[in-house]
């Protein structure tokens, strides 16, 4: 087993390898790597799947999400060599646990079941901040199994934490339920295999009354987590609001006109909000607050020193991103789909 010391090296060498991907800040680099530490309980595997994955990233494009989901199926490949070898093994289900310790400011202790939800491959029922995925198709590998749900997870943590506006929604591997659908005589015929650990948090803030529910309108691309990622960073506090907003504009406007110059704002945001319908009125509000105002620590510019924003100009910055940002995962999912126009009267009024 790996020392103290030779882990916190692996975990700053691990942090660099993101870092040299480019596309997170060193904040976001740190976090992750704290989920490293919360996600693999065996420091040798740890050394040994970070060995692999820095071999392989720069060849085959490995992602942080990715690297992370293969990382905790390896744990998991690990532990079902420690059992009894299965005749023909049969995952039933994959539960996960509502994480509270690292995200301590949402209670999901008392919401309400969330049951009865189907999808083509598995039934999803959620109570006591357990999520249970019991699968319809046959999958004779936690690795399999875990790969159906990766993505959907994913995209059900990004609408929930861009609904409240921060991190209120993750999800945790707990155990996998499998069953010998041909079992030797005298040998166990059902097995469950996790990384249950306890934990909690007194600084708790917000009691839910339900869970959010899994999107079925949305899907994720790196350009919708490219803007997520910095409107996260500004509510962890890491990022200005004119400056993330400003990024966001910027960056929807460069995704279906990059022909034009960046000091030709009207044809781009005509574009824009042509391809995404929103209304062109909505994006000049949010290139104009960011442009002239934000005051002597949120300015953009120099003319905008002088003018801060105002209670109501925030909220309506912070609610037009979010629009953005959703609207743009709506058009990942279905880029011909019709979609209701986002219009000024859908925002916080200045």
């Amino acid at each position: 087993m790996q020392s103290s010391q030779g882990y916190e090296n692996l975990s700053a060498d691990i942090g660099s390898k993101l870092l040299k991907q480019g596309n997170i800040t060193t904040f976001t680099a740190s976090w992750k790597i704290a989920q490293i530490r919360k996600s693999c309980g065996f420091r040798w595997l740890a050394m040994h799947e970070s060995q692999r994955w820095t071999a392989a990233s720069p060849a085959r494009g490995m992602t942080w999400e990715v690297y992370r989901m293969r990382l905790m199926r390896t744990t998991g490949r690990h532990r079902q060599k420690k059992e009894l070898a299965m005749n023909d093994p049969h995952v039933v289900a994959l539960i996960y646990r509502v994480e509270q310790e690292d995200i301590p400011s949402v209670d999901y202790s008392n919401a309400e079941p969330l049951v009865g939800w189907e999808e083509s491959k598995f039934g999803l029922e959620v109570q006591d901040n357990k999520a249970r995925f019991e699968f319809k198709v046959h999958y004779a590998t936690e690795g399999e199994a875990q790969e159906t749900v990766e993505d959907y997870i994913r995209v059900w943590e990004f609408d929930a934490n861009l609904e409240r506006g921060g991190p209120a929604f993750r999800l945790k591997f707990d155990r996998a339920e499998i069953v010998d659908r041909n079992p030797t005589p005298g040998q166990i015929r059902m097995r469950g295999i996790g990384n249950t650990e306890v934990g909690g948090s007194s600084r708790l803030t917000y009691v839910a009354s339900r869970y959010p529910s899994p999107p079925s309108d949305v899907s994720l691309n790196s350009d919708v987590q490219t803007m997520y990622q910095r409107y996260m960073d500004y509510r962890q506090g890491h990022e200005k609001l004119t400056g993330m907003a400003n990024f966001c504009l910027d960056f929807l406007c460069k995704l279906v006109a990059p022909q034009y110059s960046t000091k030709i704002n009207n044809g781009r945001r005509s574009e824009a909000a042509n391809v995404f319908q929103i209304e062109k009125s909505v994006l000049d509000r949010i290139g104009d607050l960011c442009a002239n105002k934000g005051g002597p620590t949120g300015a953009r510019k120099g003319n905008a020193v002088a003018t801060n924003l105002t209670e109501s100009e925030c909220r309506f910055l912070e609610k037009a991103v979010k629009k953005m940002i959703r609207r743009a995962a709506e058009k990942a999912h279905n880029p011909n789909v019709p979609l209701p126009v986002i219009s000024l009267s859908d925002l916080p009024q200045i």
